[in-house]
């Protein structure tokens, strides 16, 4: 038993009490791959949250003057009379905005139909009617969730 060279038994649990750096290794990877699913899926989410945020504002405006005067009270601690008034001159601002931006993209979309024709005269019937097709599908400069809350312009 107490012989000079050490059997193979005697050394057994002193080795199994020393974890190899190859477990740690390991588990530096699995931890660094956790971290980085994190905070890419926490990413993804945000991005994903502010978009519709943003979507939602550019989609229904009828909400924003108060949005923003809600902001201004908060942020510039506004009496309810200064609140009420930031709210009225931004509504009445918004409403003029949104008819401009109704009018303009009466005026792009008539824009975009005589080129479509202009160049349907051009081509073959074939080439033509692919043409309408891929412009009805694929050319239009504001996003669809957009085009379908688009106020039209208050006729005078």
């Amino acid at each position: 038993m107490n012989s000079p060279h050490p059997t193979p038994d005697s050394e057994a649990p002193k080795a199994a009490a020393i974890p190899s750096a190859r477990r740690y290794g390991r588990g530096a990877l699995l931890g660094l791959l956790i971290f980085l699913c994190g905070a890419v899926t926490g990413g993804a989410v945000t991005i994903y949250v502010t978009a519709r945020m943003v979507r939602h504002t550019i989609g229904h405006p009828e909400g924003m003057a108060r949005q923003v005067a809600a902001g201004l009270t908060k942020q510039y601690n506004l009496s309810p009379e200064q609140a009420a008034q930031t709210e009225a001159i931004i509504a009445r601002h918004n409403e003029a905005v949104m008819n401009a931006r109704g009018a303009a993209f009466a005026q792009m979309q008539k824009e975009i139909g005589e080129m479509k024709e202009e160049v349907a005269r051009v081509l073959g019937e074939e080439h033509a009617r692919k043409w309408r097709e891929a412009i009805d599908r694929d050319f239009l400069l504001v996003p669809r969730h957009v085009t379908s809350h688009s106020p039209q312009p208050k006729q005078p």
